[in-house]
Formats: C-alpha cells, sequence, structure tokens
C-alpha cells in the first residue's frame, strides 16, 4: 500500500558561511544571477544586522554596471552597504528591477533593496568593506548559480 504521507519538500538552501580565520566568507545560490545576487545580499545583510526583526519602510536603490558578473556583484554589495551606512538604514531585502548584459560595455543592473532605520538593539558585526579578494561567480553542475564573496569584517 503507498503511502499518503508526502516526504517534506526541502528548504532550498540560499547562502552558507564558509570558514575563514579572519573574515566573513559566504557563497548565495540562485537559480538565475538576480536570484543568486539577491541571496548574497541577504547573507551581507544578516551579517551586519538581524534581518529577521527588521521592517521594510525605507528603500535604497541602485544601479551598477560593471565588465564582469564578479565586478557587478562586488559592485551592487558595496554600493548597498555605503548607502545603507550614509542613510543609517538596516537593509534585509534586495530586488532585482532590470538586469541585462550589453555588448561592449559587459553587465548592468538596477535594483532595490529594503530595510529599517539602525538601532544598536538591531545590529550584529560592522562589515567595513565588500571585497574582491575571493570574489567568484559560477554555475554548477546542475545549472545553479554561485556568488562566492568575502566582507571584510
Amino acid at each position: 500500500m503507498a503511502s499518503l504521507v508526502k516526504p517534506p519538500v526541502p528548504v532550498r538552501e540560499k547562502y552558507r558561511f564558509l570558514e575563514h580565520t579572519a573574515d566573513a566568507l559566504f557563497e548565495a545560490y540562485g537559480v538565475s544571477f538576480e536570484d543568486a545576487l539577491r541571496n548574497a545580499a541577504a547573507a551581507m545583510f544578516s551579517t551586519i544586522a538581524d534581518t529577521d526583526r527588521l521592517g521594510v519602510k525605507e528603500t535604497v536603490k541602485v544601479t551598477e554596471s560593471a565588465p564582469t558578473l564578479e565586478e557587478l556583484s562586488t559592485r551592487v554589495l558595496a554600493d548597498l552597504l555605503t548607502k545603507s551606512q550614509i542613510r543609517g538604514v538596516f537593509l534585509k531585502e534586495f530586488v532585482a528591477d532590470a538586469f541585462q548584459m550589453t555588448p561592449f560595455r559587459g553587465y548592468f543592473i538596477r535594483g532595490r533593496a529594503f530595510g529599517s532605520k539602525m538601532s544598536p538593539e538591531l545590529g550584529r558585526t560592522d562589515v567595513k568593506a565588500v571585497t574582491y579578494h575571493e570574489t567568484k561567480v559560477s554555475k554548477d553542475v546542475r545549472g545553479k548559480w554561485v556568488i562566492r564573496m568575502l566582507l571584510d569584517i
């Protein structure tokens, strides 16, 4: 007799932190580059603040272009980090509104991140910079996008 109970659907891993001696190294995953970048931003945001307790009243916009996906990923996260610090906002979610590859100019992305005003009780770790060191964008054997980034903390 067949079982009527369906096995639980596995939770899709969005990102995971890897061993590193001094900084925060992570890999983010997605079915598209934009999805992987959204999850990379979520990894950075969760390093900085308790994102589970944040609202989405504040918006930060980014527009970036770069010759490679590695450079684009680094620029987007660095821009989000800088703008969040200038505006005094903890971010929790990033959405890409437009992404394209343009001939002779590389890659372009426009997006928005959402969060709440900074407060000491929600903060976790001060991220000083998004580095180019160890940054890698690739597809795994199943076609899933992987973004590896290192945050200077």
